[in-house]
């Protein structure tokens, strides 16, 4: 007799032990007759598995959203099917939430020819919901999705998928679920019912239920996961807190990309190949906190503080930050500029600029000048950073460069005379989801000179 499966933990939401799924695959073709009267035998050696899931073990607590990420095929949505009880696991076992909310396709649960009012009212009676209950929360679940309630009284088949991911999701969150399963269907929804969304998951979350999001988009995850499962291949690759797990998995497919640019190369790939690889290589070659090419020129030091003063290494999203550099000639240099980068953990640039593109004219380097650069607020997510302050000579002053190195452009690129970098961590507070969009960030510049 098989031993009784132990009882949910009280603390967990879902406990995936051990689980396993194997399909059935067939490499060559059967002719007709011969698959319909001998399948069995005329396929047994056409035939391998697949384990879209194997040996994949992790719990969920209540009050949390986890994550999952991997690149197609890794076996995150036959993980979601299993536990919202849609097809069994081959080995393993699955303990759960008795109620489930699973948004595993945009359609799910809803009949076409039937009108959103319809379908909403059919839906709750698919959770055992009274009728008289799902009236009383019907101007929630409309006021939630946003739709115009003319637009509900049309059939579902009539809605655009965004219409429906908006009406199903809401359905999701105000049937009282205790788990609720989303498999990427939040990414066709526009940013603000995206940001709602978030705010409406942290909710979830805080009245103790628990959930499990699949997402491509890893800045999402980021941004309300505390925890995070990476799948490949049905394995698990890694399994813990997000700030651990996102930066190995960008990595990842930093490399895949890589490797899929050196297997086909073009002229397209290989000017964008190139662009990312230098990009790579200034974040790697700038470990050292400050270096000179010259003996003209030297960064003296580069700091970073909060609005007190107060040097600090680790920031808040929307939080303020001041990078304070010193710079010093030792020769005089009538013509220079700065470039200021900010890179994130995989080499990314999140945002670049020279500060005569700011409006800053920088005076004659005679002696040593300060500059400072406040971030306020400071509009990046959670994650580590790094600012990479360069000095550089204008050899015309009429001359102009890209930012990107020349890299979307053929105009010349001024040489380096000093570089420094400064490292930090930025940490996002989950009950502030705002949309952050890279490459704004706004600050406040200025170079003065410094009296010794």
């Amino acid at each position: 007799m098989a031993p009784a499966a132990l009882p949910l933990n009280p603390e967990h939401g879902v406990e995936v032990e051990h689980v396993a799924k194997r399909y059935r695959v067939i490499l060559g073709e059967v002719g007709r007759i011969r698959g319909f009267l001998f399948w069995r035998w005329s396929s047994r050696h056409q035939r391998r598995d697949l384990w879209a899931l194997d040996d994949v073990s992790f719990t969920v607590r209540k009050g949390e959203i986890l994550g999952v990420l991997g690149p197609n095929g890794a076996g995150k949505s036959t993980l979601l099917r299993i536990l919202g009880g849609i097809t069994p696991p081959d080995r393993g076992v699955v303990r759960r939430g008795p109620r489930v909310a699973a948004m595993l396709d945009l359609s799910v649960g809803f009949h076409p020819a039937l009108t959103g009012y319809e379908n909403i009212f059919l839906a709750g009676s698919l959770l055992g919901i009274p009728r008289a209950e799902m009236r009383h929360r019907l101007p929630e679940i409309i006021a939630f999705s946003g739709l115009d309630p003319a637009a509900l009284e049309q059939p579902i088949r009539h809605f655009s998928s965004g219409m429906t991911a908006r009406l199903g999701f809401a359905l999701a969150v105000h049937t009282d679920p205790d788990v609720i399963l989303v498999d990427e269907v939040l990414a066709v929804g526009d940013s603000e019912f995206q940001i709602r969304s978030a705010q409406r998951m942290l909710k979830f979350a805080e009245e103790g239920r628990s959930m499990v999001l699949v997402s491509h988009m890893v800045d999402q995850i980021e941004h309300i996961c505390a925890r995070t499962l990476w799948l490949d291949r049905g394995r698990v690759m890694d399994f813990g807190p997000t700030q651990h797990v996102t930066p190995k998995y960008r990595r990842f497919l930093n490399e895949r990309i890589h490797h899929a640019k050196e297997a086909a190369p073009s002229p397209t790939l290989a000017t964008a190949e190139g662009i990312a690889h230098s990009a790579g290589a200034t974040a790697e070659t700038n470990s050292l906190k400050s270096t000179s090419q010259t003996n003209a020129v030297r960064i003296e030091s580069l700091s970073l503080e909060d609005e007190e003063g107060r040097p600090r290494d680790r920031f808040a999203t929307g939080a303020f930050l001041r990078a304070v550099a010193v710079v010093r000639a030792y020769t005089p240099l009538p013509r220079w500029n700065a470039l200021v980068t900010v890179f994130n953990e995989v080499g990314d640039i999140v945002d670049d600029f020279l500060i005569t593109e700011k409006g800053v004219s920088p005076p004659p380097l005679t002696g040593a000048v300060r500059i400072t650069i406040a971030f306020c607020p400071l509009l990046l997510y959670r994650g580590r950073y790094e600012l990479v302050l360069e000095i550089v000579r204008e050899e015309d002053p009429q001359e102009s460069f890209s930012p990107l190195r020349g890299a979307a452009t053929s105009r010349p690129t001024p040489p380096t005379l000093a570089r420094a970098v400064a490292t930090f961590e930025v940490e996002t507070d989950l009950n502030g989801i705002q949309p952050l969009v890279y490459g704004t960030m706004p600050f406040e510049l200025e170079v003065i000179p410094k009296i010794d």
